[in-house]
């Protein structure tokens, strides 16, 4: 059911349209991703949703009695209320609806008859919409939102303004959700969120009754929620079903047909051109020139799609070094009474990419700064490799504010570089066009940010030190810096809330919880990816890293599980033991289920990828390419023996569970 519709809707800043004549339609249980390219008009597209933009033309159509709840990217501050206070807010059409309810009761009990239908209609209407805003189940529903973003007990009693502006942020997002409306519109809602907090919202979500429409970089979070992607691409909307892989996919292969129409335009145009040119002042051809000329001008010239035209960023070559890179030997620190870390303990060696997860408020942000040496532990041992040299970027890292545009500033720094290679190197990370000869007095606090990421990867370092480096960040630039991060050849310690960018990037992980009751907080080192640390903490979903991994799990799973003096009472009247067993069998079934799952998942990723392979070869740019077709058929003999030892692993993931099943249905234990 259609809850929200623009229709024709027009927007212009200056000479520049940002929205032309175009639509959109959001529908009850659907959720839409709104993507397009930085400053394309996304955000201004959610004020006009919201009624706090007015369009130049065009209407906004909407349900009778539709309640919508918009979450903006930032500015958002509160004050004078606690945090319980603040989120009881949220409720107040509820409480106005409380008061009416009362005032219709004292009418009806006064014995005034006029209008009794009209009045008892109202209060129906009343009672229905306290019900399923979940007025009733207020205080639950606060306290599951606020614990869902990361919020504690104590907070509760706080005052908001003592909060950060990242967890004001959480707090406008609580009210949002607990307005519990028919369309929520979030701007970037996991901005400010961890990992945690991403997946609670990523659930919650995924359960809301109402339509979603979202703006996020977080490709994984988008995989996860929607199920449509909404492009604005030159203040045209176009929608494609399906989450954001399955959108790029068939983005990808637009673009190559965009691409080779271009092409063979331009080939057209080039012909023309010269025909034109030759011939213009032959008398006897000149009436054909004429032709073609007016045949020029008639061509409407395909435009390439910004998201086509790739940029590249390497970092600095890291300069040579010891293998050990960095030592932290039982490291503590506090910061007055406050214990954040305890006995942490870390060796880097050269390549490492090192992942630091954890809530906000848990002390990554600190472990940081131990290691960048810009503070000292309380007690423990630094120790650094002989010719480590590092460059860290801080969450909070800006550039020092100088009488200098931003282009003036990167050439003051990196005086070797000509000024094509730094407009390119800066159109990498979103500036672009004007952006460059903006004074940095100007700069937003995201843009200098930005800069600062910039000038730290110029830096020639062996050690990257870089806390939420992607943050500012939007899809295709986080794509060339996780590029340029996979090429460095030093190592690397970095904290995200990015699952994808984690993923991609990390070969280690250390998690960092807080400690119960204001203790110090707990951290584990998981020496292995991204797929490792969720198989450890039983959190594991299909991924296509499990190709790799699924045939040492299935063998390990069977040989340890499988053995036949495992699935052998010692006693047939040791009833405890015979408890324990079944305990153990089923919990085996469990494992071996999970992981029957995730073969067929990582099957069913080859099976994509083969697919969209064997599309690529049917395309021009390819098949008339035999570097591209050999390329290409390699990839697809890979996916093929990857995809064999996958059936051989389902096979005996298969025949090991009918085993157990049987041994659990028949009781054939001895």
């Amino acid at each position: 059911m259609s809850l929200l519709q623009a229709i024709n809707v027009s927007l212009e800043f200056g000479d520049r349209k940002i929205l032309d004549n175009t639509g959109l339609v959001l529908s009850a249980g659907r959720r839409y991703a709104l993507v397009g390219a930085n400053g394309c008009g996304k955000s201004t597209l959610f004020t006009i949703l919201s009624e706090e933009r007015k369009p130049d033309s065009g209407t906004l159509s909407k349900k009778k009695g539709l309640r919508l709840a918009y979450l903006p990217q930032s500015g958002i501050v509160f004050v004078g209320h606690t945090l319980e206070q603040e989120l009881e807010t949220a409720f107040d059409e509820g409480h106005k609806a409380m008061a009416r309810i009362d005032s219709i009761n004292q009418e009806l009990g006064s014995g005034e008859q006029a209008h009794l239908d009209k009045i008892l209609e109202e209060l129906q209407d009343l009672e229905e919409m306290l019900e399923f805003s979940g007025f009733n189940q207020r205080q639950a529903r606060i306290h599951e939102v606020a614990s869902g973003l990361g919020f504690i007990e104590s907070d509760f009693f706080r005052s908001c303004s003592e909060f950060s502006g990242g967890w004001q942020m959480r707090i406008a997002l609580a009210k949002v959700l607990l307005k519990n409306p028919d369309v929520l519109l979030l701007d970037e809602p996991t901005n400010y969120l961890d990992l945690p907090a991403r997946w609670w919202l990523r659930d919650f979500l995924k359960r809301f009754a109402g339509a979603v429409a979202l703006v996020s970089h977080d490709r994984s979070f988008l995989n996860a929620v929607v199920d449509n992607i909404v492009e604005l691409y030159q203040g045209k909307l176009r929608n494609y079903p399906g989450n954001y892989d399955q959108y790029q996919l068939k983005r990808r292969l637009e673009l190559e047909q965009v691409l080779a129409a271009w092409s063979k335009q331009q080939d057209q145009i080039a012909h023309l051109e010269k025909f034109v040119e030759r011939f213009r002042y032959k008398a006897s051809k000149a009436s054909q020139a004429q032709s073609r000329l007016k045949e020029l001008e008639r061509i409407e010239i395909i435009e390439i799609p910004d998201g086509i035209k790739t940029a590249e960023f390497r970092c600095s070559s890291a300069p040579p070094c010891s293998q050990n890179m960095l030592s932290l030997s039982d490291l503590s620190r506090s910061y007055g009474s406050h214990q954040v870390l305890r006995g942490f303990s870390l060796d880097l060696q050269r390549g490492d990419r090192v992942a630091v997860i954890g809530k906000n408020g848990a002390g990554k942000s600190t472990l940081m700064r131990l290691c960048a040496l810009v503070d000292k532990p309380d007690s423990g041992s630094i120790a650094i490799g002989n010719g480590v040299r590092q460059a860290y970027f801080m969450q909070d890292n800006e550039v020092t504010i100088e009488d200098l545009t931003v282009i003036q500033k990167v050439a003051s720094d990196f005086p070797a570089l000509s000024e094509q290679t730094i407009r390119t190197l800066l159109g990498s990370f979103l500036f672009s066009g004007d952006d460059i000869e903006k004074p940095l007095t100007v700069l937003s606090g995201g843009e200098r940010s930005r800069l600062a990421l910039f000038k730290v990867l110029m830096q020639s370092a062996n050690l990257l030190l870089l806390d939420e480096p992607s943050n500012h960040l939007d899809m295709s630039s986080k794509r060339v810096l996780l590029d340029a991060l996979k090429s460095f050849d030093g190592a690397i310690v970095f904290v995200s809330h990015d699952q994808d960018f984690i993923e991609e990037l990390a070969t280690r992980i250390v998690e960092i919880k807080p400690g119960p009751d204001g203790e110090a907080s707990r951290h584990t080192v998981y020496d292995g990816d991204w797929d490792y640390f969720l198989w450890k903490n039983s959190l594991a979903g299909p991924s296509s890293k499990s190709v790799e991994k699924s045939e040492a799990l299935i063998h390990g799973l069977l040989d340890n599980h499988l053995k036949p003096e495992k699935l052998r009472l010692k006693s047939d009247s040791d009833q405890k033991t015979r408890r324990e067993e079944d305990k153990r069998r089923k919990s085996e079934i469990k494992k071996l289920q999970k992981r029957e799952e995730e073969i067929l998942a990582a099957i069913d990723t080859l099976s994509l990828d083969r697919k969209v392979i064997n599309e690529e070869m049917g395309l021009e740019s390819v098949y008339s390419n035999g570097l591209e077709v050999k390329k290409r058929q390699a990839l697809l003999s890979d996916l093929e023996m990857k995809e064999g030892t996958l059936n051989n692993n389902w096979e005996d993931c298969v025949a090991a569970l009918e085993q157990l099943i049987l041994l659990e249905n028949n009781a054939l234990l001895p």
